[in-house]
């Protein structure tokens, strides 16, 4: 179970019980924190938040026709952003694929080991080792103790912040070709003229000798030439320049030449005559050479493989620092085993661990681990803060009391289940006595009692499939709780400081490690975004701590990881399209339309002069014309207003001196990437029908 704890530093024994007929029931939990600082930079967020859309664009309704334009324009540049991939389907032929829980297990998901039942390149035949056919068969092994991984922040690095990550610890993974037989001579029957000839990682290997952990194979590349024939070689020319009826030969390496018989070093080459010709005629004489900076090379197990670094590599992978070493065991038995396994461990931020769409290869390009994608993406922002204004006059109280506001941002009316009642804010206020009490804010904006169960708070979190599965608990204890119902044991403590009254989390103004623990680790001054088994992604905690507040993602189901086991043989399919997640929720509304102007960001299209909004959050009075606007003369304008309307809630004005140019303005966000947005306030200028943005020159 994950378990996001509010931990209570309090006086009290425990927490009473909320008694329907009480006085003051129905408040907000963690008061509203100022917004997050959002500049114009950041367009189109706040307003578009993991890809889903939640604000709201107001237009005046007395505006012109090029107000309701530019709103409509920018409006369609959204719908583009606010986009969510669904009905995808990915077929996977001659490979398999499995979703993965976050922190979870890649072996368990897969089973081990793989073979040609799984990946269909792999073989499973016969083998020709002097005139006997010997069984023989490939598998690609994935480690049960220490298994490939996939790693979160909230677990394992911190530095890997918002993105899971597919980790390698050494020997995670191995390739073995398996000889389910062996001669009847044993492997003594291979030495130089009958050497062991197998298709190993997809590539031709020769082996001339073999004794229990040793073998010594042929790693240089062969070549026929002719004399006269040259070959370049790890950067070196090589020229058959002649030979003699004993099979001494003439080479060039570079110009510098070298009679060879069996195998010498020729310059930065080892060169191995294999066979040769000979003939009367000097241009019809030929020879089979081994060239390499090892011909031949014996190999124990453990010793780097001839190949160390795959097409994904530690970044110091070398020979003397192999990625992929050598695992022998040929001892005369069946089931002997030759294989490579992977000797390096990437287990943190500074390895080439894998992120979404990156592939982890083994030599050759034999065989491949893909993070193929996330399942989830789909998200829906909650806020928990700290608010010491808070208005619970409707419950009561005759003054603003300090709560804890837990709020589903940009879900109206919903997103939040508190005694069956369908909200998007619940509020928590300790009485300075014993007593936590709990509201819910209705569709009119209105705060209302709750009541109990089992003698408990339960606020359940209802987005996508989440419902059921995450809530939020205020219990007999000294505890506050948000439970995600996942069975994981994780547990996050979130400290809430109160003793007469709520005060904020934890003893300080500024975030402490102590604000929030993960188990025992103390992670409120982390300086990335955390993220847990189920999903959830928690934003940068030393950020929003330092605004008594707790900004959490929240995915519409458990979040997986999509892995890709394949070979060379494996084809990869899909099918489906991208859909706007603006479908069935408000985008946008003529200022007289609007009923809580404190449950969106908003976008206001037009000055003060035509829209009401736009006038209130510039703190004018409606209407405002001409100078006093704050718009520059016959220029647009682009002002981004914090907490605007509410606590943490943002407003940006789209405004000009004219309908042409708020017209203008809206083009600048339409087009928003190929503008230099930088700050709170921008100009708009447009000449000769060129639009141009810099500093406002009007405050």
């Amino acid at each position: 179970m994950e378990n996001f704890v509010l931990k209570a530093k309090s006086t009290m024994k425990r927490i009473a019980a909320i008694s329907a007929g009480a006085l003051m029931m129905g408040a907000t939990v963690f008061g509203a924190a100022a917004a997050a600082d959002y500049t114009l930079a950041d367009y189109p967020a706040p307003f578009v938040t993991d890809g889903q859309w939640v604000g709201l664009i107001i237009v005046g309704a007395d505006a012109a026709s090029a107000d309701v334009a530019g709103g409509i324009g920018v409006a369609a540049t959204l719908a583009q952003v606010a986009t969510s991939v669904e009905g995808v389907t990915t077929t996977v032929t001659g490979g398999l694929t499995e979703d993965v829980a976050l922190a979870g297990n890649i072996t368990a998901a897969f089973g081990s080991p793989l073979d040609d039942t799984d990946l269909g390149t792999l073989q499973d035949t016969t083998l020709d080792v002097e005139d006997e056919d010997l069984d023989i068969h490939e598998e690609i092994t994935l480690a049960a103790v220490n298994p490939p991984y996939i790693g979160i922040s909230s677990l394992d690095d911190n530095d890997y912040g918002a993105d899971p990550v597919v980790e390698f610890a050494s020997d995670s993974v191995e390739y073995t070709y398996v000889f389910d037989e062996v001669p009847t001579g044993n492997w003594t029957v291979i030495d130089d003229d009958d050497p062991l000839e197998i298709n190993f990682l997809g590539a031709e290997l020769t082996i001339t000798n073999i004794e229990n952990e040793a073998v010594t194979a042929q790693i240089g590349t062969e070549f026929y030439l002719q004399v006269g024939d040259s070959v370049t070689v790890e950067g070196s020319s090589v020229e058959l320049l002649d030979l003699n009826e004993l099979g001494a030969i003439v080479v060039s390496v570079d110009g510098f030449e070298e009679i060879v018989t069996g195998t010498e070093d020729v310059g930065p080459l080892e060169i191995e005559v294999k066979d040769w010709f000979y003939s009367d005629v000097t241009s019809d004489r030929a020879a089979v050479l081994v060239i390499g900076t090892d011909a031949s090379k014996e190999y124990n197990s453990g010793d780097e493989f001839y190949v160390p670094c795959a097409t994904r590599a530690s970044e110091d992978c070398d020979e003397d620092e192999p990625d992929w070493e050598w695992v022998i065991e040929m001892n005369g038995v069946a089931e002997d085993e030759l294989g490579v396994t992977f000797s390096e461990s990437w287990t943190d931020d500074d390895d080439p661990v894998l992120l979404e769409g990156e592939t982890f290869y083994l030599p050759n390009d034999f065989a491949y681990i893909e993070f193929s994608d996330l399942v989830v993406d789909d998200f829906a922002e909650y806020r928990i803060y700290f608010d010491d204004d808070y208005n619970l006059e409707d419950v009561g109280s005759t003054a603003d009391e300090s709560v804890i506001v837990i709020e589903a941002v940009g879900q109206e009316d919903e997103g939040l289940i508190i005694n069956g009642a369908d909200t998007s804010e619940v509020v928590l206020w300790f009485d300075g006595t014993t007593t936590v009490w709990a509201y819910y804010v209705d569709d009119n904006n209105d705060v209302l009692n709750s009541t109990l169960k089992d003698a408990a708070i339960l606020v359940d979190i209802e987005y996508g499939d989440t419902k059921d599965r995450i809530e939020i608990q205020v219990d007999g204890s000294d505890d506050i709780t948000v439970d995600v119902e996942n069975d994981n044991g994780d547990d996050l403590t979130l400290d809430v400081s109160y003793t007469t009254m709520i005060t904020g989390f934890g003893d300080a103004e500024e975030a402490e490690g102590t604000d929030v623990l993960f188990g025992v680790t103390e992670v409120g001054e982390y300086d990335m975004p955390l993220l847990f088994t189920y999903g959830i992604i928690m934003d940068t905690p030393e950020d929003t701590l330092d605004n008594d507040e707790v900004v959490l993602h929240v995915p519409s189901d458990t979040q997986e990881a999509t892995i890709i086991i394949g070979t060379a043989g494996t084809t990869v399919t899909t099918a489906g399209g991208a859909g706007t997640t603006l479908g069935g929720v408000p985008v946008a509304k003529l200022d007289t339309e609007v009923t809580d102007k404190t449950a969106y960001h908003m976008i206001l299209v037009g000055g003060s002069a035509v829209n009401r909004l736009t006038a209130e959050a510039m703190g004018l009075t409606y209407p405002t014309y001409g100078a006093a606007s704050g718009i520059p003369m016959d220029k647009g304008m682009l002002k981004l207003i914090e907490d605007a309307f509410a606590p943490g809630k943002v407003a940006l004005v789209v405004a000009g001196w004219e309908a042409a140019n708020t017209r203008d303005a809206s083009e600048v966000l339409q087009d928003y990437q190929s503008y230099a947005l930088t700050g709170n306030e921008m100009e708009v200028t447009s000449a000769a029908g060129v639009i141009s943005v810099g500093p406002l020159t009007v405050a």
